[in-house]
């Protein structure tokens, strides 16, 4: 597992090895054949490319008006993957990232332009689907039905060959808003598969090695969208058969899928079927395609990173908390916690700050976890402090700067006590730094802290 952090030592994000030796071949990849693209964005080196990747695809990720939706970004398991390729001849993913995107397909599309760094094509709803390809949307009502729609008016218009294989949550005949159109000539049911018999690798599998998988909440639907000439060049029936059963090891007996038909029957069209403003502006510009190369060796691999030195280690930063809150039967109760992760210097502390009435306050339990920290700092080495408390910080400096200015304070006795262990550590020549940081926004220090209290 690989944490990445930003210059300043805040945690942007964990991702597993195996993902991130993928992501270096399609980055040099891109960074040989897409010269411009890297130019486009500074040439940026790739731990800072990875760290601008992990902010994008958060809960809160932003682009516009697009968010990612990140408990909705369920990932086809590779073993079905490999069998839409082997029997549906399927090359291209239409909604991927660069963080789940399956190696063995030669093409896929993200919703972010910068993912061309790792040789992604921009926003799927850009080009008409030619070809044979595969789509796992976002499993909400007008994300599904839109892909559906696109894939039928796409397979409609083209002469050349079109396949396009859905993997979608199933309801029912009244409930899946595309049920719809699973009337129409172009379409056709693969398989549904019980929801006790399938996984979808897990919105965050690439970041967790423990949380590979998730059961979905609805059955799942596997079908095509085809023109009769994607059906004549793209479906092997046999190989599909073959891959469906070995993918499908969780049912018992293994799933077989239906018999395509390799015609499309006239049939009389929904109605609402027409081309949007978007589809009608959507270009027949070819992706961009690309292939896996040689994984990079580990001493290759090993000197992509720690180029840029952090201003502190997150590990040997000391991280305090405190807390007040209200418990029924007991009244107003606060709480101290100090964590730091330096597996030779770890610390992990519960502090109880001891005080009632008018003293018992969230200012008291913040500076009673910072007087704990100063007083756990090696004696051999300078250390920082981080709180997220912009109060206790102002506080102690107000006292170590002029100590008469807190004559009136009534924690004044924790700020002597602070403000005497930095001085004799000061007077040691050892340096004692207090930072101020931001809470809620996923700092792992911080976040180990905050349970403590």
């Amino acid at each position: 597992m690989a944490n990445v952090y930003n210059p300043s030592g805040k945690l942007c994000g964990s991702i597993t090895m195996h993902r991130l030796r993928i992501l270096y071949s399609a980055f040099r990849h891109s960074q040989l054949h897409q010269p411009d693209t890297h130019n486009q964005y500074g040439h940026l080196d790739f731990s800072t490319a990875i760290a601008r990747l992990l902010n994008r695809y958060t809960n809160k990720a932003s682009d516009g008006s697009k968010k990612s939706k990140l408990a909705n970004q369920c990932t086809t398991p590779d073993r079905y993957m490999q069998a839409f390729k082997d029997g549906l001849s399927v090359t291209t993913e239409r909604f991927a990232s660069p963080l789940n995107f399956n190696p063995n397909m030669t093409c896929y599309f993200s919703m972010y332009a910068e993912d061309a760094l790792f040789e992604a094509n921009f926003d799927a709803y850009s080009v008409k689907w030619t070809g044979a390809s595969q789509v796992n949307p976002e499993y909400e009502a007008v994300a599904m039905e839109m892909a559906m729609r696109w894939a039928i008016l796409s397979a409609e218009e083209a002469t050349e060959p079109v396949l396009t294989t859905f993997v979608l949550l199933w309801w029912d005949d009244k409930s899946s808003s595309y049920a719809r159109w699973l009337s129409h000539q172009t379409v056709q049911a693969i398989a549904t598969i019980d929801r006790s018999k399938f996984r979808f690798s897990a919105p965050r599998h690439w970041a967790d090695e423990q949380d590979q998988w998730c059961t979905p909440k609805q059955n799942v639907h596997f079908l095509i969208v085809a023109n009769e000439a994607g059906l004549r060049h793209f479906v092997k029936q046999d190989k599909l058969n073959k891959g469906f059963a070995c993918a499908s090891q969780l049912g018992n007996p293994p799933q077989r899928p239906k018999q395509l038909k390799m015609t499309t029957q006239q049939t009389v069209s929904p109605p609402g079927l027409y081309p949007s403003k978007h589809y009608s502006k959507a270009t027949n510009t070819t992706a961009t395609a690309w292939s896996p190369e040689e994984q990079p060796t580990s001493e290759e691999f090993s000197q992509v990173f720690h180029k840029t030195e952090l201003k502190f280690r997150p590990d040997e930063i000391i991280y305090t908390d405190g807390s007040r809150k209200e418990i029924t039967g007991i009244g107003l109760v606060t709480g101290s916690g100090v964590y730091r992760a330096h597996k030779h210097a770890h610390l992990s502390l519960k502090v109880h700050p001891y005080e009632q009435g008018m003293l018992n306050t969230i200012n008291r339990a913040e500076l009673v976890a910072l007087l704990i920290a100063v007083r756990h700092c090696r004696p051999e080495v300078k250390e920082s402090i981080a709180t997220d408390s912009k109060c206790s910080i102002q506080k102690i400096g107000m006292h170590l700067r002029s100590p008469s200015s807190t004559v009136d304070d009534c924690h004044r006795p924790l700020l002597e006590a602070i403000g005497h262990e930095i001085m004799q550590r000061a007077q040691a020549g050892l340096e004692t730094i207090l930072l101020k940081v931001k809470s809620h926004i996923g700092i792992h220090g911080n976040e180990m802290a905050k349970p403590l209290r």
